[in-house]
């Protein structure tokens, strides 16, 4: 079940500090996926800064180690060698 909008602090307090908002969507059962999404809307921010707002929020703390061994992963997974050393070799 997808969590709703949820409650959170005044909107002056996002800019300021998106923290409380992010933990408030956590405890409302929202995904960090989810909570990426749902900042994105409220503070009219791009997605990158939303996810990078979320990542390393102490919020989702736990979860950060777990996160990027998996990035790291699929970087391994899905690239060649010389694409991650920034040497693609002229592919496209």
């Amino acid at each position: 079940m997808k969590p709703t909008m949820a409650k959170t602090p005044p909107a002056g307090q996002l800019v300021k500090d998106p923290e409380p908002t992010i933990a408030h969507l956590r405890a409302e059962g929202f995904s960090k996926i989810d909570s990426i999404k749902e900042l994105r809307n409220r503070l009219g921010i791009p997605l990158g800064d939303a996810k990078e707002f979320v990542h390393y929020s102490p919020t989702w703390a736990d979860r950060r180690k777990s996160d990027d061994e998996f990035h790291k992963l699929v970087i391994r997974t899905f690239t060649t060698e010389e694409e991650r050393n920034g040497r693609d070799n002229g592919r496209s």
